[in-house]
């Protein structure tokens, strides 16, 4: 849900390894964009099927819970105007999150480095944020909306 949104930084942590989980949200912290960060957790009081030993198990002789940054994928989509690639990369992603019912993903599932919100409005605006704080909404043409609506 956090890619289609198009948020350009997802990953995931376990809030019973803070030292890792601290380190993703200091990335997705200094990452310049909309970052989202599912934590996996455990709930003593209404959920005891996913116990802590629960995620300690091995599950065909592997951990159940897996660092992305210890295997070869790589989530970054080093060239943001190739549409190719980005596609490639958010497919990728969300077939990771989708491998959570054998073994649980933990890491960046996806980054790409795009301009920012603020950075369109200082380039693409011509009176910056004057523009969306005062929008001119009496001088617009809405024919074709109210022609599509017909």
């Amino acid at each position: 849900l956090a890619i289609s949104s198009g948020y350009t930084f997802v990953g995931r942590g376990y809030a019973l390894n803070p030292k890792a989980t601290s380190q993703l949200i200091a990335q997705a912290v200094a990452h310049r964009g909309t970052s989202f960060i599912d934590i996996v957790q455990t709930c003593p009081v209404y959920n005891d099927l996913h116990t802590k030993e629960y995620y300690a198990e091995m599950v065909d002789g592997k951990s159940r819970m897996y660092w992305l940054e210890n295997t070869d994928y790589d989530a970054v989509v080093h060239d943001p105007t190739n549409a190719e690639e980005v596609i490639e990369k958010k497919l990728q992603a969300i077939g990771k999150a989708y491998e959570s019912t054998t073994q649980i993903p933990l890491g960046c599932y996806y980054k790409i480095d795009v301009p920012t919100f603020e950075d369109q409005i200082s380039t693409g605006r011509p009176n910056g944020m004057d523009s969306i704080l005062h929008p001119n909404l009496w001088e617009r043409d809405l024919s074709k909306l109210v022609d599509s609506l017909r």
